[in-house]
């Protein structure tokens, strides 16, 4: 491999990634909240990709380029675009800029005295593993929301997004690869390390974007509120023994599941649970962990299964296919289905069906 092929890898990408951009910016019925962020990203990349392109056939002298300080924004912008695939309510704010601090100092920097090209590579590298691994921990905590507050993870849980993050990380991680292996081997050998960077960065922008442009925000997203009911639990969880009032709301939710089989609707929430109860969303949840020990998905699953459990013993729906029982119970999913039915029951449910109560 030469670094013509290189080159050819930067152009490439750096076109995808141009014409990626401007499909964001024409398709305005896909709009999508959090698309800014990721076609500023993607224009950034292919400057910074055409500026390396053009070092390569030695039209820019080599070394650190004013683009070079784009590196620095490569991580807010990803951060900011998971968070608004996410949140219900992620808007730009002015505060929004203080992550771009780290860019504005180094093309102020860059003015004065051009920056050292080693200086601004372990910079970039800084600031997007930080970024990246805010993305994870986001993502976690958002799991953890969900899972207090709606009834289907599965339809919301934007696995796709971690994979999305965990390729930025790989790309990230050859890239510390190569340049590391700089400072060891020479250029001749360390050729390949960079070939491998840039065809993997071709190939994972393509599969990146139509992923992005295929999964909208999957739901309305996590308000503020959400996050304040999942962080009160903590103290919920430090009581041992629930008050008289904690028991009459149980007794009221017990009731009212029996009554209204609100299990049966796939996208039930929190939200709607406590107004079917006149009781705050709050209150609902903390019931529901410190009583029935189960956060508000596990709950919910619980009155399903035992509904599925019903169903596949009963000689009027012995003949219904799993796929029409889940349905028909309130799940969206059948992993989650099955996932769910073998942990509470230790069986799946067609042996369950065949085998009946152990």
């Amino acid at each position: 491999m030469s670094t013509p092929f290189i080159s050819i890898l930067q152009l490439l990408t750096a076109f995808q990634c141009l014409l990626f951009t401007a499909f964001l910016v024409i398709a305005r019925d896909r709009a999508r909240s959090g698309n800014a962020a990721l076609g500023m990203m993607l224009v950034l990349l292919a400057m910074q990709l055409l500026a390396l392109a053009a070092q390569q056939a030695e039209l820019l002298a080599p070394g650190a380029t004013p683009v070079s300080t784009f590196g620095f924004l490569y991580g807010p912008l990803f951060y900011f675009y998971v968070r608004a695939q996410i949140e219900r309510h992620a808007p730009f704010r002015r505060r929004t800029l203080v992550h771009a601090i780290p860019f504005i100092l180094s093309v102020t920097a860059w003015l004065i005295y051009p920056l050292p090209p080693n200086i601004l590579t372990v910079g970039t590298l800084l600031s997007v593993g930080l970024y990246l691994s805010a993305c994870f921990v986001r993502l976690t905590r958002y799991r953890q929301i969900i899972a207090g507050t709606r009834s289907e993870t599965h339809s919301i849980s934007l696995r796709w997004l971690y994979t999305a993050t965990a390729g930025w990380s790989w790309v990230f991680l050859l890239y510390l690869g190569a340049y590391t292996l700089d400072f060891f081997q020479p250029w001749s050998r360390t050729v390949y390390a960079w070939t491998l960077l840039f065809l993997v960065l071709l190939v994972f922008v393509n599969a990146f974007v139509f992923a992005a442009l295929r999964h909208p925000r999957l739901f309305s997203g996590i308000s503020p509120e959400d996050e304040q009911i999942v962080a009160s639990l903590s103290a919920v969880r430090r009581r041992t023994m629930p008050t008289d009032e904690d028991l009459q709301v149980a007794a009221r939710i017990q009731a009212t599941m029996h009554q209204d089989q609100l299990y049966l609707q796939p996208e039930l929430t929190l939200a709607e649970l406590a107004a079917a109860l006149n009781l705050a969303p709050r209150s609902v949840s903390e019931v529901i962990n410190l009583y029935f020990k189960q956060n508000f998905a596990e709950f919910i699953n619980s009155y399903r299964i035992e509904a599925a459990k019903r169903r596949l013993l009963a000689e009027e729906t012995r003949d219904e296919s799993i796929l029409e029982l889940l349905y028909a119970v309130g799940f969206n999913s059948k992993s989650t289905f099955n996932a769910a039915f073998k942990l509470k029951t230790g069986l799946s449910p067609s042996q369950y069906r065949t085998r009946g109560p152990s």
